[in-house]
């Protein structure tokens, strides 16, 4: 009885702590939007829709299992035929507003698939971040990726797909922050009119913790909308003509909608200097999972931790895993002058880092998987199986 009570607890429970697996976590993240809506005034629904396989293959028997409390917030699970048509659903429900009386205030969607469903649904997934979200709504979708091939035929990494078709992503490192970058998620696909991508792992997925769970834990920062004098606001477009919409779709979306989507990550510090330190010769960029594993080999303090500044990572923007703004960019050279290291299964970031970076006087030396003359330093194999941070002449 009190195992069932605890469970319960874990997807009710509005203040304190609790414990949860990362799929629960992903469960308890739709009622927790739904209930942050009702806080703001707003009365929404949620659809969820998706297709089954590792490490999110058991995300649809957790909705099924808390069925009965998802249905009393408004939260309507199908499970998809496949990922493409799950993906088209979900895209559905940003434009309910065209039909009928509408019951609310807006409908959010979660849409999810494994790596290999990110890849077939690109198509989907583009129309759908070309057009938009809803008023009051918003959709965060979720990739599960194994880079380690525990359960795959493939390693797998989605960023550089939602990069392709223009979806924002976040990589959160453990359940809370499951719960805590989901929230900004939808609150960032709102105000800036886009899907967002959510990476989670395999170890995250597997994984348990515990969480700290509040209303008024997060604050939620509105950045500046304005552009050329014009307060910004996203618009849901449901045309599909080649020769106009999309052109206006397009321009929207990566001059102005990704642009609100940068401003949002800088404004609520997504992306931060864990360890500022002006002195620091080394810089460590690390996203999502991977951040806890430089820590053990970092001292806690002395001379190791004063010639380190690892900087954190968790959303890559529009796919750009560091900020490319000027203060930023001021941040990183105070903080390591000499060499920066990054910290992943491929060099995504690494590619941004240098893209951000490059022409800046004095700029650091940038090595991941490879050093600045493009020499593989970490073996693929290595890098894939047990990544380790990566090391370089200093």
């Amino acid at each position: 009885m009190s195992a069932v009570k605890n469970t319960v607890n874990a997807f009710t429970q509005e203040e304190g702590d609790i414990h949860l697996g990362g799929i629960d976590a992903i469960v308890r993240l739709t009622l927790d939007q739904v209930r942050t809506d009702a806080r703001r005034g707003l009365k929404t629904g949620m659809f969820v829709s998706g297709y089954r396989g590792s490490p999110v293959g058991m995300l649809d028997a957790a909705l099924i299992k808390q069925q009965k409390v998802l249905l009393q917030h408004h939260i309507h699970f199908v499970d998809g035929i496949n990922e493409d048509l799950a993906a088209t659903a979900v895209w559905g429900t940003q434009m309910l507003h065209t039909v009928g009386k509408q019951k609310f205030d807006g409908v959010t969607g979660m849409w999810y698939g494994k790596a290999p469903g990110v890849d077939r649904s690109g198509d989907a997934l583009k129309h759908a971040n070309y057009t938009g979200i809803g008023r009051n709504g918003g959709v965060l979708a979720i990739a599960g990726d194994d880079p380690s091939c525990k359960s795959s035929s493939l390693c797998s990494q989605s960023e550089p797909m939602l990069y392709h078709v223009g979806i924002p992503s976040l990589y959160p490192g453990n359940v809370q922050e499951i719960l805590d970058y989901g929230l900004h998620g939808y609150q960032m696909s709102r105000l800036a009119g886009v899907w967002m991508g959510m990476k989670i792992v395999t170890n995250v997925a597997d994984g348990t913790g515990t969480a700290c769970i509040s209303p008024e834990r997060l604050n939620f920062v509105t950045p500046d909308l304005e552009f050329d004098g014009k307060l910004f606001t996203p618009n849901m477009n449901l045309g599909m003509n080649v020769r106009a919409e999309a052109l206006e779709m397009e321009q929207s979306l990566y001059t102005r909608r990704l642009e609100v989507a940068k401003r949002y990550a800088r404004a609520n510090k997504l992306n931060n200097v864990v360890f500022p330190n002006p002195d620091a010769w080394i810089g460590i960029i690390t996203a999502g999972k991977t951040y806890n594993g430089p820590q053990p080999g970092l001292p806690r303090d002395g001379p190791g931790r004063r010639r380190a500044a690892p900087l954190r990572h968790p959303h890559p923007e529009d796919g750009h895993a560091v900020p490319d703004g000027a203060d930023h960019r001021a941040r990183v050279r105070a903080g390591a002058g000499g060499d920066l290291r990054h910290r992943g299964e491929a060099s995504f970031l690494e590619m941004f880092a240098k893209q951000v970076l490059y022409g800046m006087a004095n700029a650091p030396r940038i090595v991941g998987k490879f050093d600045e003359e493009e020499r593989e330093l970490l073996p693929h194999l290595l890098a894939s199986s047990n990544p380790t941070p990566s090391c370089a002449r200093c």
